[in-house]
Formats: structure tokens, C-alpha cells, sequence
């Protein structure tokens, strides 16, 4: 039996971009994503009136009807609490993160399924990665974190300290 994963909000952050910066690129993938997909949970708790914690459970547990983050991204799309843009954008960081948790020992910044997602990014293409010819994981790396902070911006502010 697991232990119930701690809520992350964005008082968090701090120590999340603490992690990242001796994070492997592994590990740094799925912990942004994966600190995106608690921010949402934390985010929409804070939109919703659930007074029980059976309920809350129900809503938000591991079998629950918000408990994976396409679910998340889907519902503050459709509620309008983030704008089309910004889902579009969660959704390549999730598939993203996605890569690199469930091919742990194969995925790179450097092959081409990922390297294709990256380029996909929108918020970040300042980071000049679309200039490159060849995939550079460095860039991409960055490119990828840099997408993931500004969209943990954008949820906190929409939501206000969740």
C-alpha cells in the first residue's frame, strides 16, 4: 500500500527548482511535469466545494475522475480556467514527461519523437530551438523547463495561491 502523495502548491517551488538543477534530464522531465500535474490538482481543489473527504477521494484519488493530468488539463480547458494556448502547451509537456517515465532508460532530448514535441513548444521559442538542425539536448532541456515555469506561472496566477 502507497503512502498518498503530498499536495504541492506553489510555495513548493523553491525547493522543485532546487531539484531540477542536479536533476538528471530524466529526472528533470518528470519532475516539472509531474509538479505541473500536482499544481492543477491543488488548483482545481481550490475551484471546487468538496465537503467530504470520501468525495474528494472520488474526485481527485488514484482511480479518481481528475486523477490523471490529460483529465487536469481537459477540465480547466473546458471550465475555462486556462486558455486553449496554455492546454495545448500542458499537453506536450505531459507527453513529454510521459517519454521519459515509461521509457526510463531509452528517452533522450535527442530522438526525434521528442526532439518533434519539443520544437512543438510555443511558450519558450525565444530559446532559439527551432534554429537548430539538429536536436540539441542542452537547448532542449531548456527549452522544455522553461515552458514548464512559465505555465506554473500562468496556473498561479489564474488560481491566486492555490
Amino acid at each position: 500500500m502507497g503512502s498518498k502523495l503530498k499536495e504541492l502548491g506553489t510555495e513548493a517551488l523553491p525547493d522543485v527548482v532546487k531539484a531540477l538543477m542536479s536533476e538528471s534530464d530524466r529526472g528533470a522531465v518528470v519532475l516539472a511535469g509531474s509538479y505541473i500535474e500536482n499544481l492543477l490538482g491543488v488548483s482545481l481543489r481550490s475551484k471546487f466545494k468538496v465537503k467530504t473527504k470520501k468525495l474528494d477521494e472520488s474526485i481527485f484519488g488514484a482511480n479518481g475522475a481528475l486523477s490523471t493530468f490529460s483529465q487536469r488539463i481537459d477540465i480547466c480547458e473546458s471550465f475555462g480556467f486556462i486558455k486553449a494556448e496554455i492546454c495545448t502547451e500542458l499537453k506536450i509537456v505531459k507527453s513529454i514527461r510521459n517519454e521519459f517515465a515509461h521509457h526510463p532508460f531509452d528517452a533522450r532530448f535527442k530522438d526525434q519523437e521528442i526532439d518533434k514535441l519539443v520544437k512543438k513548444l510555443q511558450l519558450s521559442k525565444g530559446m532559439g530551438i527551432r534554429d537548430l538542425k539538429e536536436p540539441n539536448e542542452s537547448k532542449s532541456r531548456q527549452c522544455y523547463l522553461s515552458t514548464c515555469g512559465s505555465a506554473i506561472t500562468y496556473i498561479s496566477a489564474f488560481f491566486g495561491e492555490a
